[in-house]
């Protein structure tokens, strides 16, 4: 996912009511965090604070925020909006994410609405860490930071995740919290495009229904309960060209979701796209506090206690800079610990790169540099069972390759921020036919990630032409070959496109399929061993130029 780059200064939006609030109003503070994804310590800077590479986040930093926000109001609710975990780097995904669940639960969260990524590993995972207990289909990794895992301190919620045989939500639908003596309920859901983002072993048992339908029908239930406000914690999310100010520019799916959310919802913490924005769509405000802890999202809501309702809204999304405030000390440690325990893995040497710097970002065409590496690692790694080519997929590529200063080759680290998610690799014959079909299949979604695509293997398009038809004919080609219609190929792809993730539903209707042992983290390993053994590093610093942009 992109990031936009947003001013180091804290973005401030006043969207209702009047500039002074009258004196008979009661403020509450909430403090929030979205698309944490296990970033315990410092990581490089995305959202404009400080210089380009400079180290930013770090959840004892987000503690030490956070302890700055009590201290000016020690009744400020701390509240996440999904994707606390999964997609982690290895120092915490090494232990299944428990550490980061521990982390939350000393910085006091008091809810989370569920993410995507808590799903990663199914409902039987997540209601694991969700509550304790180490029955888990990771063992290598659950219960091993902690012979006894507590599970977490904070509800998980979802309005609109049910159990498929019972027809429940999977977790409490909403939560109220009071602070000052006002009851604010929270109500949270998660994107309905679950089966576009999750592999289907992730959605087994579960069904998702819509956010804005989940949210509207438990209104008089709140209200009932004399609620004097609504917050929706939606992991789902948009962009805007003008993040830093009061935009009216949203866009993407959170904003039909709120349009249809009505006047009742008085503000709306959105997610998912990794995006810094304060914006409102209509007359309610909605914000995202861009990912990895780098920032941390403070909203005063004013209330009239007679009326119970808000009078006034307003969000800043703080930098999470270090130093700037005293590191929490009880999560300084834990991270320390956690470190200490995984460092052995984590500094283990792999290889030298051919650049210092390999980008995920990609350029006009679609293509990134490290899109191209990992799937040439990954035909590598199955061309001995008759791979022609592989395709990978642009989100699955979690982080940059880059080597510090001094620094000869990256380490176990670096490879697994990357490939975060331990796919395995599958084989699977197309016909020529199909393949040209796959190809126009990012396009039916946004945002549109056309496939990173391995040497050999090249392809042009045209964005003037119509949506099913903007691979240019005759531009496929393997080999030097015109793509053949009736030809069956064999390609290599992971098992989350495999199974038709981020929109590859024709890849499910291939045949011949095979899954192998091998992961994409461990292509990946393999590959640049051997490419280093070999005395020629992989990996260039610009496209390979697989990919071409006719319209461009």
């Amino acid at each position: 996912m992109s990031s936009r780059v947003m001013p180091l200064a804290a973005l401030s939006l006043l969207l209702l009511g009047c500039a002074h609030a009258p004196p008979e109003s009661v403020t509450v503070n909430l403090a929030l965090i979205n698309d944490f994804h296990g970033y315990l310590q410092p990581n490089p800077a995305l959202f404009g604070q400080g210089q380009p590479g400079q180290l930013v986040g770090g959840v004892a930093n987000v503690g030490g925020v956070i302890d700055h926000l009590r201290q000016q109001d020690p009744q400020t609710l701390v509240i996440g909006s999904g994707d606390l975990i999964g997609a982690s780097p290895a120092v915490s995904a090494l232990w299944a994410d428990e550490p980061t669940l521990q982390a939350m639960n000393l910085l006091g969260l008091q809810l989370s609405a569920v993410g995507n990524h808590e799903l990663d590993n199914g409902k039987a995972e997540l209601l694991r860490l969700a509550h304790g207990g180490c029955d888990s289909d990771r063992p290598a990794k659950a219960c091993q930071f902690e012979p006894h895992w507590q599970g977490a301190r904070f509800p998980y919620l979802a309005a609109n995740l049910l159990d498929a045989q019972t027809g429940k939500p999977l977790f409490p639908a909403y939560r109220i919290l009071t602070a000052h003596g006002q009851k604010i309920a929270f109500v949270g859901a998660v994107l309905k495009e679950l089966d576009q983002v999750v592999a289907p072993k992730g959605l087994v048992g579960l069904k998702v229904t819509d956010e804005a339908d989940s949210i509207k029908a438990l209104i008089p239930e709140l209200r009932a309960q004399g609620v004097d406000a609504i917050v929706a914690v939606i992991h789902q999310g948009g962009t805007s060209e003008d993040p830093g100010r009061d935009c009216h520019d949203l866009q993407g799916p959170i904003v039909e979701v709120v349009k249809r959310l009505g006047p009742a919802v008085d503000l709306v913490a959105s997610a998912h796209s990794h995006q810094a924005y304060t914006c409102h769509v209509g007359r309610i405000p909605v914000f995202q506090g861009g990912a990895y802890g780098q920032l941390v999202s403070h909203v005063s809501l004013q209330i009239d206690p007679r009326q119970h309702r808000v009078t006034r809204v307003q969000v800043e999304n703080l930098p999470v800079i270090p130093r700037q405030y005293p590191a929490d000390p009880q999560l300084a440690a834990l991270v320390a610990r956690v470190a200490a325990r995984s460092q052995a893995v984590l500094e283990r040497p792999i290889a030298r790169l051919g650049t210092p710097r390999l980008e995920k970002g990609v350029n006009s065409a679609g293509e990134s540099a490290l899109g191209d590496l990992i799937a040439d690692a990954q035909l590598a790694a199955a061309r001995p069972l008759g791979a022609q080519l592989a395709l990978t997929n642009s989100g699955g590529i979690r982080n940059e390759l880059a080597l510090a200063p001094g620094q000869e080759r990256l380490t176990y680290a670096q490879l697994f921020s990357c490939q975060p998610f331990a796919n395995r690799l599958t084989l699977i014959d197309l016909t020529g036919a199909q393949l040209r079909e796959l190809l126009e299949q990012p396009w039916r979604r946004d945002p549109v990630e056309p496939f990173q695509v391995s040497a050999g293997f090249t392809y042009a398009w045209d964005a003037r032409r119509p949506i099913g038809q903007r691979v240019v004919p005759g531009s496929v080609r393997l080999d030097g070959q015109a793509l053949d219609d009736r030809r069956i190929y064999r390609l290599v792809v992971n098992s989350f496109l495999a199974d038709g993730g981020d929109g590859a539903t024709l890849l499910k209707a291939g045949s011949n399929r095979l899954a192998m042992k091998i992961t994409d983290l461990e292509a990946l390993e393999r590959y640049l061993v051997q490419q280093d053994r070999q005395g020629r590093p992989a990996g260039q610093g610009e496209p390979a130029g697989r990919i071409r942009r006719q319209d461009g």
